[in-house]
Parts: C-alpha cells; structure tokens; sequence
C-alpha cells in the first residue's frame, strides 16, 4: 500500500502529530491507541474523493484522530477526470433545472 507521501506502506495520521508512519511489517494495528476497533470509512473531501481509510470510530467524541489510509492516492489525471465530470454534472444540473421552469 502506498503512504500518502508515494512511500510503499499504508500511512497514519495522529492527533499528536501531523507526521505519518509505516505500519510495522505493512500491517495495522488492530486497533487505535484509545483501544478501540478501526472504523472503515470513506473520504468525501474534494483533496481525496473516495479513498477508503480506517479511523478511530470515537475521533469525533475525542482528541484521538489516528487514521490510516487503505487505498493507494488517486492519480493526477483521474482527479482532473472526476473534477471535469463534477463540472458538468452541475451545468447539466442548472440546465435541467431551468427546463423544469419553462414547462
């Protein structure tokens, strides 16, 4: 797994630091430094649109905020993609909108 800086492990964020770490041997942790289980989820930021990760499930109860990402960062030309269909997804939706209007 690539770490968000191109390395070649799975990467972590922490409320200690903004630095990120390899996991040891390529593998997480079984669970967060609260103790608790990874929470699967998904990121719907514009930075990284649909790129799994596994948080801590209570980071929003509390100061922890240790994540790992679990896919590989999109690719420039995939980003510019998905920006351009985003674009025209929204004049699509203003035209229809306006369409709507007139009937």
């Amino acid at each position: 797994m690539k770490s968000m800086s191109g390395g070649s492990a799975r990467s972590r964020g922490s409320s200690c630091s903004s630095s990120r770490f390899k996991a040891v041997d390529g593998e997480l942790p079984k669970s967060c430094s609260c103790g608790y289980k990874w929470s699967q989820q998904t990121s719907l930021t514009k930075k990284n649109p649909v790129r799994r990760f596994v948080a801590c499930p209570v980071r929003d109860e509390t100061s922890c905020k240790e994540f790992f990402w679990t896919d590989d960062p999109i690719p420039p030309r995939t980003m510019q993609i998905i920006n351009e269909l985003e674009s025209e997804a929204r004049t699509m939706d203003g035209q229809f909108k306006l369409y709507k209007l007139r009937l």
